[in-house]
Parts: C-alpha cells; sequence; structure tokens
C-alpha cells in the first residue's frame, strides 16, 4: 500500500531529509500505524498497579542541554 507521506513529515527538514523519512516510512509501513484505528485502542481495558502502601518516588527533573530545554519550551 502506499500512502501520502509529504504531509506528515515536518517541513523544517530540509527537502533531502524529508525525501530520506519519507523513504525510510515508506520502507517500514508495513510495521507502522497509519491511523488511530488501526492501533485497536478503544479504552475498554482497564489496570491498576497495586502499590499497597509505597509513596510515589518523586525525583528532581533531569537536566537536558540548552538545546532541549529550548526545545521543550524551557
Amino acid at each position: 500500500m502506499h500512502w501520502r507521506l509529504d504531509s506528515d513529515i515536518d517541513e523544517s527538514l530540509p527537502e533531502g531529509v524529508r525525501s530520506e523519512v519519507a523513504d525510510v516510512l515508506q520502507q517500514y509501513s508495513n510495521v507502522s500505524s497509519k491511523s488511530d484505528s488501526d492501533l485497536n485502542v478503544d479504552g475498554a481495558i482497564m489496570h491498576n498497579i497495586d502499590t499497597e502502601d509505597a509513596v510515589p518516588i518523586r525525583q528532581t527533573m533531569r537536566r537536558y542541554s540548552p538545546a532541549h530545554l529550548q526545545a521543550i519550551g524551557n
């Protein structure tokens, strides 16, 4: 099945990179989801992890490089 990828690839990427990404996505299209409906997610299955009386672990935010901080908006 050939599907159109141009609209799904970030337009800020250089055209050569966009083309390479499209080629890789097309090559592995048989193992990737093409829409939300083929993920078989219906919300009917609920799960619960019993931690008994354990307190949730709270950790400080990990350190990021300035480039990553800019990308995540901090």
